[in-house]
C-alpha cells in the first residue's frame, strides 16, 4: 500500500487485529510540549511547598531586608515574624491557586498527548490566564525566589502552549482522528 499524501504515512506496524491500521508516532514537539507543561505544574507545586513550609520566615526576611534597605536600622527577620501574618495569609492564598493550576496541567498533560483537541484548546484559553497570575505575582513584594520560580513556570508554560500547536503536533492529531481514535 503506497501512502498518497505525507499524512496517511504509517509510523509503526498495525496492531494486530486491525487491517492496516498504525498510530501514528508522537512528535518530538508535541512530546516535548507535554514534559515542559508538567515542569511548569512541578515548579508551580514546589512554589507552593516553598510557601506552606518556610513562608512566614521567607517573607520575615525579606520584610526585614527591605526596613533595613529603607531605614539603615538592623532588623533581623526574627523580630518581624509576628508582624508578617497578613501578608502571609495571602502568600498561602497563593500557593492555593498555584497548586489548583498544577493540578489542571497535570489533568490536561494526558490528553494533549494524546492528540486531544479539546485539551489544547482549554490549556491555550487557562495558560494565559495562570501567566497572567504569575506575572502579577512577581510584579508583587514577594521574594526573589518566588520570582524566579515563577519566571521558570511562564517560560515553561508558554514554550509548552508554542510546541504543542507546531505543524507536527497538529498532523499527530489529524493521523490520529483518520485513524479512528477518539479526538
Amino acid at each position: 500500500m503506497r501512502p498518497n499524501n505525507r499524512l496517511e504515512r504509517p509510523s509503526y506496524p498495525p496492531r494486530s487485529g486491525h487491517d492496516n491500521f498504525a498510530l501514528p508516532r508522537t512528535p518530538r514537539t508535541l512530546s516535548a510540549g507535554v514534559v515542559l507543561l508538567c515542569l511548569s505544574a512541578a515548579l508551580s507545586v514546589a512554589t507552593a511547598i516553598l510557601i506552606f513550609t518556610m513562608g512566614k520566615q521567607i517573607l520575615a526576611d525579606y520584610l526585614a531586608g527591605e526596613v533595613s534597605a529603607s531605614t539603615g536600622a538592623k532588623v533581623s527577620g526574627d523580630e518581624l515574624i509576628g508582624d508578617v501574618a497578613a501578608p502571609y495569609d495571602i502568600l498561602v492564598n497563593r500557593g492555593y491557586i498555584w497548586s489548583g493550576f498544577a493540578v489542571v496541567y497535570l489533568v490536561l498533560a494526558v490528553p494533549v498527548r494524546f492528540g486531544q483537541l479539546w485539551a489544547n484548546v482549554l490549556l491555550s484559553v487557562l495558560a494565559p490566564l495562570f501567566c497572567g497570575l504569575l506575572v502579577w505575582d512577581m510584579l508583587d513584594s514577594v521574594p526573589i525566589l518566588f520570582r524566579s520560580l515563577d519566571a521558570a513556570a511562564i517560560a515553561a508554560a508558554i514554550a509548552a502552549l508554542v510546541l504543542i500547536w507546531l505543524g507536527p503536533s497538529n498532523t499527530y492529531r489529524k493521523l490520529r482522528k483518520n485513524a479512528g481514535t477518539p479526538n
